[in-house]
């Protein structure tokens, strides 16, 4: 044996005995190096460094939007409360979150198939381009994502150990689930999933009365946390359900500047991972030997199909919606390619090699892993902007179509909201706003919308007229203006 060939074995042979330290440090590369490039932070991630510190302030900084769900925001205002910059701590719990997805997929495909099936998609997850675009964007995916995985892996030792009675499990179950949609509301159709894994997949081997009292247990877990967060919206809000209510409206908005159609997820989010596809042979490979009698691939399964029917049927449509379900998807499409890498093993004539098989699966992740670095990372003026108002402190709130000063600002913010709000917002806050912040790239309206684009037009004017103007800059055809209320002016 060559000097090379035994450190290729040497090599196998380590990882073998410690797959998920090799997982851990070849995701951790992976994402140090997209952490490297700086992509922009996303609206939704400065909402979420807002809502943080609105939470943990109680309502003295930051800003609040009703749709969004609490636990990550609730997060990132407690370690803002003593003392992290949610900007640094942000991107570092994305890190550990989807580390730990990582290494959940391993856990779990191991469990559920075998060592060979978690480790390839643990593999498939970390090099996946829509799991990676997530990596310090400080958005709710990552922990929706590792909290559903905890949930799922918490059902499958539950299987297998088959302790009948043991329905604290059951309700922890239950609790993890909540909190996961506590995370990202469609999580919320995990616990369906968990329901029917339970009724379906153990029929055989358990009683209807064990499988009811196991289905109470998983429910009576997810209400213990969920009761409290209802309460919490009627007392504030008046409906127990606004937040699921206001997110419900919200997707069916602005639906020009999204995705839509049927086929939008095909051409979206399965041709970035085409390996993917592979889910829906798997379908078959479910039904024909029966694998929804076991609790693992019923719970992935329906899981799967129930968030990609229930996003099918949203308005509004987005790649990232499916992410939380990447995991899911590559431990069953790994499951299939290994049935044919057997297959192809038994054939005494074949159409293709096993290992060219492989090759093939290989080559085609790797080839759309650069999807993840098509993120425009160019200057949009923000950098500016955080200077304008680190240069500019005022003692009042600030009015804006902007969320990324709650980055640089521990200041309250108001948001303009859409172009039917906006001028109503102008007229209620304007005279006790502290400063005012517009992005007109901000104020959206159809192109089919010609009253919209007057509405905005006279917006722009009122607020250039009425304040005085501290800074201006066009960047990437979009103008950035920083306003000081003429009445706080005047007052000075």
């Amino acid at each position: 044996m060559s000097k090379t060939a035994a450190i290729i074995s040497k090599i196998k042979t380590e990882i073998d005995r410690h797959p998920l330290i090799f997982l851990v440090l070849i995701s951790l590369a992976v994402q140090i190096w997209y952490l490297a490039f700086r992509f922009p932070l996303w609206w939704d991630s400065y909402v979420y460094v807002g809502m943080g510190k609105f939470l943990a302030s109680q309502g003295k900084a930051g800003l609040f939007e009703l749709f969004r769900p609490p636990l990550f925001p609730l997060i990132l205002g407690g370690l803002w409360r003593i003392g992290f910059d949610p900007l640094i701590v942000g991107p570092i719990l994305d890190v550990i979150f989807s580390l730990t997805t990582t290494a959940l997929t391993l856990a779990i495909g191991t469990k559920i198939f075998n060592k060979t099936v978690g480790f390839y998609a643990a593999i498939l997850v970390c090099l996946n381009p829509i799991f990676l675009m997530h990596t310090g964007l400080i958005l709710t995916e990552p922990l929706a994502m590792m909290l559903a995985l905890i949930a799922v892996l918490l059902m499958v030792r539950e299987n297998r150990e088959k302790k009948k009675k043991n329905y604290p499990r059951y309700c922890v179950i239950g609790m993890v689930t909540a909190l996961s949609f506590l995370s990202k509301f469609p999580q919320g159709l995990l616990l369906p999933a968990i329901l029917f894994t339970i009724f379906i997949a153990s029929k055989t081997e358990k009683s209807m009365i064990l499988r009811i009292k196991q289905s109470a247990a998983v429910t009576s877990g997810f209400l213990l946390l969920i009761i409290p967060y209802l309460l919490i919206n009627y007392r504030y809000f008046a409906d127990p359900l606004a937040p699921l209510k206001s997110g419900s409206w919200i997707v069916t908005t602005a639906t020009w500047l999204y995705g839509s159609g049927i086929t939008y997820y095909i051409s979206h989010f399965f041709l970035l991972s085409p390996i993917f596809f592979l889910f829906f042979a798997y379908l078959w490979i479910f039904l024909r030997e029966r694998e929804y009698l076991r609790t693992g691939p019923s719970l992935l399964v329906f899981f799967s199909l129930l968030m990609i029917i229930y996003f099918l049927t949203v308005p509004r449509k987005e790649a990232r919606y499916l992410v939380t379900i990447v995991p899911a998807l590559a431990i069953l499409a790994v499951t299939v390619v290994e049935r044919c890498y057997h297959f192809l093993q038994q054939q005494e004539r074949q159409m293709i090699y096993p290992k060219a098989l492989i090759a093939l699966c290989v080559i085609g992740t790797l080839l759309f892993l650069p999807q993840a670095f098509t993120v425009d990372s160019s200057e949009n003026g923000s950098g500016d902007l955080h200077q304008v108002l680190k240069d500019h402190p005022t003692t009042g709130f600030i009015l804006t179509n902007d969320p990324s000063p709650a980055s640089v600002t521990d200041n309250k913010m108001i948001l303009f909201g859409g172009m039917d709000t906006a001028m109503i917002a102008y007229e209620a806050y304007r005279n006790e706003s502290g400063l005012i912040v517009v992005r007109d790239c901000n104020f959206v309206c159809s192109l089919d919308d010609p009253r919209c684009e007057e509405q905005k037009r006279i917006l722009l004017n009122r607020i250039t007229e009425d304040n005085q103007q501290i800074f201006h800059k066009t960047v990437k055809g979009c103008t950035i203006a920083v306003y000081s209320p003429s009445q706080e002016e005047k007052q000075q």
